[in-house]
C-alpha cells in the first residue's frame, strides 16, 4: 500500500514484468510517496519521510513549496529506529530550530482513538489514517496503531477529511489485500472513538476480454476541495485482485469531491487501460466485465531524438485537477503499442523517455491534454515527433507573475514537453528594466507591476543535437489576473520542403515570418508563407533544420522563437 499525490500521481507498486523477456514491461515504482496540497494558488509537495514532522508542527509547511530548496533535510536526519524512506523515517536533528506552526485561533485540542481490524476481523497494526482539516488543510494528523491495533492522536477540533488503509496478509499471495476507507467530512468536536474495519470495504474487480492479458495493477484515488485549494491521494496494488474500497460518512457536493478506480492489464504489444470516475463520493467497491464493444483502440507510435533510449508510459485517469496513473516501462525506442481504453474516464497519458540503463538521465516528458476515447473507435497517435515548440503557461495574481515553459513540446499540439537541460534561464523585463532572473523553466515566479513586459526563456541541452538550443521571447501587456494567452508557433512536417504552420495561444495572428537555417543558425533564409504552410528555400536532404519565427497576435503580444536543429528532414 502506498499513498501518493501530485499533478500526475503514480500508484506505487513493486516491479512486475509482463510478457516475454525480449519485450518486458515493468511497472515503475516511485522512490517514495508524496502528499500534495494546493492552497491559495501555491503547491506544497511533502515527501513521505517528512509528513509526520509537518503534521506535528516541527517543520513549517513553507519549506515544501514547489520549487523550494531541500533545506528541510538539513534540519532532519534519518531515524535508525524506522529506516527506509517511508512515513516517519526522519527525525529532527539535535539543536535544529524552526518556526513552529501556530495552532488555529481558539483551537480546542481533541483526542481521537482509532481501532483497526483486518479483513479477518483481527486487530492489526498494518494500518494507518490521515486526517486533514478541510477548513485549514495545513493542519493534518496521522494515526498510526500500536501492536494491539489501536492508534491515538490529538488534533484541533474541526471538520476533517479522513482516509484510512488496512493491509491484510493473504496466504499464498505475495501482496496483501489493501482496504481503503475514505470519509470526506468527519466532524471532530469532542473525544472520539472510531473503528476502521477492513471487512466493510468491497472489492475492485475488473476483467477484459483478453484472458491472456496479465494484470499489472489496480488503483483508487480521490480529489477533495478544501478551503483555499484541494488535496489528492491515490492508493494502489500490483495485484488486480487485492484492492478494496469503502465510502464512509456523508456524500458531498459533486464539485467538492471526485474519485476514480482503474485497473491496468498488458499482453504486449497490447495494453488495456480501464478507468472510471464519479462525483460526490468515494467508490464502495467496483465490478465491471469489459466487453470488446466497450473498448477503444489507439495505435501509438513513440519516437525518440537520440539512440539508446528507454521510456516509461503512464496511463492517468484525469481528475478535475491532476490525475492518478499507473506506469509501464518501454525497453527501447522507437516503439509501437496498441493501447485499448475502457470506462468513462478521460485519459491524461504521459511518455517519459530517458537514457537507457540510467535513473532517468537526459529525460524528456510529454504530457497529453486529457483525452476521451470513444468505444469502438480507432485512433492513431504519434508521440515525441519533431519539430518541438515552446509552450508557455503564464499566469498572474494581484502581486505575482508565474511562468512555466514546456520548451520541448512535440508536434502534436496536444502535449506539453519538458526535459533535462544543461542550461536554462528565464528573464523578465518590465518597460525595459530587468525584474528578475530564474534558472528553472518549471515554476519561475516574479513580482508583478503593470506595464509592458518582455519574458525570455532559454533551454540548452548537450545530449542530443535535436533542439540543442531553444529561445523564445514574448512581449505583452498584462490585463486582468488569470492565465495569459501568449502566442507560439508550432510546425508539422508535410514534405521535404514544406512545413504546416499552426498558431498556438488562442488568438489569431496579425503578422508572421519564418526563417530556416541549415548550418546551426549561423545563416538564415526566409521561407515562403502560403495557405498555412511555410515552404523552405531548398530541400535540406538529411541535414538538421533550424527554425526562427516572429509573430504578432491581434492583441499586440509578440513572440520571437528560435530552435537550433529543430528537426532532421526525411
Amino acid at each position: 500500500m502506498t499513498l501518493g499525490a501530485a499533478g500526475v500521481v503514480v500508484a506505487v507498486v513493486p516491479a512486475v514484468t509482463v510478457g516475454p523477456t525480449s519485450a518486458a514491461t515493468t511497472v515503475t515504482p516511485a522512490a517514495a510517496a508524496h502528499l500534495t496540497l494546493v492552497l491559495d494558488g501555491r503547491t506544497y509537495v511533502i515527501p513521505a519521510d517528512a509528513q509526520l514532522l509537518v503534521a506535528s508542527g516541527a517543520l513549517d509547511l513553507s519549506l515544501f513549496e514547489a520549487g523550494a530548496t531541500s533545506a528541510w533535510r538539513d534540519l532532519t536526519e534519518p531515524d535508525p529506529a524506522v529506516g527506509g524512506v517511508g512515513l516517519g523515517s526522519r527525525r529532527m536533528r539535535s539543536g535544529a530550530h524552526v518556526r513552529p506552526r501556530e495552532s488555529p485561533p481558539s483551537a480546542t485540542a481533541v483526542g481521537i482513538t482509532v481501532r483497526y481490524l483486518d479483513r479477518a476481523g483481527r486487530p492489526t497494526a498494518t494500518a494507518y489514517s490521515m486526517l486533514r482539516n478541510v477548513d485549514d488543510p495545513s493542519v493534518f494528523a496521522f494515526v498510526v496503531p500500536e501492536p494491539d491495533g489501536t492508534g491515538r492522536a490529538t488534533l484541533p477540533a474541526g471538520r476533517y477529511l479522513m482516509e484510512s488503509t488496512v493491509d491484510t496478509p493473504r496466504p499464498g499471495r505475495a501482496d496483501p489485500a489493501v482496504s481503503v476507507t475514505v470519509n470526506p467530512l468527519l466532524s471532530v468536536d469532542r473525544a472520539t472513538d472510531l473503528v476502521v474495519d477492513a471487512r466493510a470495504a468491497r472489492p475492485v474487480s475488473v476483467t477484459v476480454p483478453d484472458r491472456a492479458a496479465a494484470g499489472v495493477g489496480a488503483l483508487a484515488a480521490f480529489r477533495r476541495t478544501v478551503t483555499g485549494g484541494q488535496v489528492r491521494s491515490v492508493y494502489g496494488s500490483p495485484d488486480v485482485t487485492a484492492l478494496f474500497t469503502l465510502h464512509d460518512g456523508p456524500t458531498t457536493p459533486p464539485a467538492d469531491f471526485e474519485s476514480a478506480v482503474g485497473v491496468l492489464f498488458a499482453r504486449l504489444p497490447v495494453v488495456y487501460a480501464t478507468g472510471w470516475r464519479r462525483d460526490g463520493a468515494f467508490f464502495t467497491g467496483f465490478r465491471q466485465r469489459v466487453a470488446e464493444s466497450d473498448l477503444s483502440t489507439v495505435r501509438a507510435r513513440f519516437d525518440t531524438v537520440a539512440p539508446g533510449r528507454a521510456a516509461v508510459r503512464s496511463y492517468g485517469i484525469a481528475l478535475s485537477s491532476g490525475a492518478a496513473a499507473q506506469s509501464l516501462g518501454i525497453d527501447s525506442l522507437p516503439a509501437d503499442r496498441i493501447e485499448r481504453y475502457a470506462g468513462n474516464a478521460r485519459w491524461a497519458t504521459v511518455l517519459t523517455e530517458y537514457a537507457a540503463g540510467t535513473e532517468f538521465a537526459d529525460a524528456v516528458t510529454q504530457e497529453q491534454t486529457p483525452t476521451a476515447y470513444a468505444p469502438g473507435r480507432t485512433y492513431a497517435e504519434r508521440w515525441n515527433a519533431t519539430p518541438y515548440w515552446p509552450a508557455p503557461r503564464v499566469t498572474r495574481d494581484g502581486s505575482r507573475l508565474f511562468a512555466r515553459f514546456a520548451m520541448f513540446s512535440d508536434a502534436s499540439g496536444i502535449r506539453e514537453g519538458t526535459g533535462s537541460t544543461s542550461h536554462a534561464q528565464v528573464d523578465l523585463y518590465r518597460d525595459g528594466v530587468l525584474v528578475g532572473t530564474a534558472s528553472q523553466l518549471d515554476g519561475a515566479a516574479f513580482p508583478f507591476v503593470a506595464g509592458r513586459h518582455t519574458l525570455t526563456a532559454t533551454a540548452e541541452r548537450s545530449w542530443t543535437p535535436i533542439a540543442a538550443r531553444t529561445t523564445a521571447t514574448w512581449t505583452f501587456t498584462t490585463a486582468a489576473p488569470g492565465t495569459l494567452s501568449l502566442p507560439s508557433i508550432r510546425f508539422t512536417t508535410a514534405g521535404p520542403r514544406t512545413l504546416q504552420v499552426h498558431a498556438m495561444g488562442g488568438v489569431p495572428l496579425r503578422s508572421l515570418t519564418v526563417d530556416a537555417s541549415y548550418d546551426g543558425g549561423r545563416t538564415w533564409h526566409p521561407a515562403t508563407l502560403t495557405a498555412g504552410s511555410a515552404i523552405l528555400p531548398r530541400d535540406p536532404g538529411g541535414s538538421p533544420v533550424s527554425l526562427r519565427t516572429r509573430a504578432t497576435d491581434r492583441t499586440g503580444a509578440t513572440v520571437d522563437q528560435t530552435t537550433i536543429n529543430a528537426y532532421v528532414a526525411n
